[in-house]
């Protein structure tokens, strides 16, 4: 990324390719959020600061198409975790000719753009690093600018059979954010008492 890239040198994530299992395996970047899909809102949030905008996800890709340019199913890694759509999220936009990827999960769909908005000011100022988030209650290390350059290691953990994403975040030369004013908006929807707080 250079020091003053436009959003086409930016490629936008939403990873959306878990099995829901802790929600009877629903497809938790379709479940409804005021009559909409969860990956709708992070949708909106995204476009405006990215160029091309994927989502990765496994199963009814279909119904993710209408929200996003292209959907993005684990090939290479299946059954990697989230780091096996991260490796094609980053694959992907690499050959868009994106110097960088903004990553968000679809299981946190009220993540605000001023937040996206901090997190890419900072990696304008470091293009080469990851940029990630952290609260009080924890590290976010899914939800970040990756520089399109980390594809080698992160290829190169997958085929040593690493599938823990902080083991990966630990290879890379990181920033981490404090991002705990949005904590709030960082709700992981992650079980049925999780929809209950959505509302």
């Amino acid at each position: 990324m250079a020091a003053e890239y436009d959003k086409n040198d930016l490629a936008g994530l939403i990873l959306a390719g878990g099995r829901g299992e802790r929600l009877g395996g629903r497809d938790k970047g379709l479940l409804p959020l005021s009559g909409e899909p969860f990956v709708a809102p992070l949708s909106r949030m995204l476009r405006p600061l990215v160029g091309p905008l994927a989502i990765s996800a496994n199963l009814r890709r279909s119904e993710y198409q209408p929200w996003c340019d292209q959907v993005l199913p684990d090939q290479r890694y299946a059954g990697s975790g989230p780091l096996a759509g991260l490796y094609e999220g980053l694959e992907w936009a690499r050959m868009q000719h994106c110097q960088g990827l903004l990553v968000v999960t679809c299981d946190a769909p009220l993540v605000p753009r001023a937040w996206a908005e901090r997190l890419l000011a900072a990696a304008r100022g470091d293009p080469q690093a990851t940029h990630l988030s952290q609260l009080a209650c924890g590290y976010q290390p899914l939800h970040g600018v990756f520089p399109v350059s980390c594809l080698e290691t992160l290829g190169q953990a997958l085929d040593k059979g690493e599938r823990q994403v902080r083991a990966l975040v630990a290879q890379l030369p990181v920033q981490w954010w404090d991002c705990d004013d949005f904590a709030a908006e960082f709700l992981n929807v992650n079980s049925p008492e999780d929809l209950q707080k959505l509302g």
